[in-house]
C-alpha cells in the first residue's frame, strides 16, 4: 500500500542549557497507509521528538516529511494546523481530556472545530459512543470513568474524524493486562474498518507483539 509518512534524512535537535542533544539523526521511515507500528526504545531514545514531528507538532531541522504525499516542510504554520485538525488524531497515556465535560463531549470536541452542523455531530458521536462500548457512560464526567474507559474516550476523540494518522504515546503503560488487551483490540478494529494508520510510541510489550511492525529507536537512530 502506499506509504501515509515518508521521512527522508530527517534531524532534529534541540538545547538544554548549553548542550546541543541530538534528538533524531538522519531518520528514514516509510509507514504504510493502515499499517500499526510502535516505536520502541528507552526514555530519551527520540521516541516523543518522532512522534512530534510526524503529528505535525514539530518542524526538522533538515530533512524532508512528506504526510500522504504532502511535503510538510514547506507548509506554514496556519496550513499545518489545518492539516493536522483534518488528518491527525492524538492519543496520550494521560488521556488529556477535559475534565468539566462529559465523555461525549470530550468526543465531540474536535467536530466542533470542523463545524459540522450539531445535528449530524451527536449522531456521528452517538455511532461511536456504542461502537467503543461507552453508551451507559456517554454522560459521565472524566473522573467518574475508569482508566480504561477514559482511555476509551480519547481513543474515540482521537477517531472521531476518521483521521488518516493516529499518534498515540504510551496509550497503554497505565492500564492492567485485561484493559490493555481491550483497548489494542479496539484500536486494531477501528485501524480495520477506517483504514486508520498508528503510530504507536510504547515500552509496553504487550503493544509491541499486536503491532505489524516494531521500530527500535537508540539515541535518535533506528537500529
Amino acid at each position: 500500500m502506499a506509504a501515509i509518512i515518508n521521512l527522508e534524512q530527517v534531524s532534529k535537535s534541540y538545547h538544554l542549557g548549553e548542550t546541543r542533544v541530538d534528538a533524531l539523526i538522519d531518520i528514514n521511515l516509510a509507514i504504510s497507509a493502515g499499517e500499526f507500528a510502535a516505536i520502541a526504545g528507552p526514555s530519551g531514545s527520540g521516541k516523543s521528538t518522532l512522534l512530534n514531528l510526524c503529528g505535525l507538532l514539530d518542524r526538522p531541522d533538515s530533512g524532508e516529511y512528506r504526510l500522504e504525499g504532502r511535503r510538510t516542510t514547506e507548509l506554514s504554520a496556519a496550513q499545518l494546523t489545518e492539516l493536522r485538525r483534518e488528518r491527525i488524531g492524538f492519543i496520550f497515556q494521560s488521556f488529556n481530556l477535559v475534565p468539566v465535560i462529559s465523555a461525549a463531549e470530550n468526543i465531540e470536541y474536535p467536530l466542533l472545530l470542523t463545524g459540522m452542523p450539531a445535528a449530524e455531530r451527536r449522531r456521528t458521536v452517538a455511532a461511536l459512543v456504542e461502537r467503543v462500548g461507552l453508551a451507559p457512560y456517554a454522560h459521565h464526567l472524566p473522573d467518574r470513568l475508569s482508566g480504561g474507559q477514559r482511555q476509551r474516550v480519547a481513543i474515540a476523540r482521537a477517531l472521531i474524524k476518521r483521521p488518516a494518522l493516529v499518534i498515540a504515546d504510551e496509550p497503554t503503560a497505565n492500564l492492567d493486562t485485561e484493559t490493555a488487551t481491550q483497548v489494542i483490540d479496539l484500536m486494531h478494529e477501528a485501524g480495520r474498518e477506517q483504514g486508520t494508520t498508528f503510530l504507536i510510541a510504547t515500552h509496553d510489550e504487550r503493544m509491541v507483539s499486536r503491532c505489524h511492525r516494531a521500530l527500535h529507536l537508540t539515541d535518535g537512530v533506528i537500529q
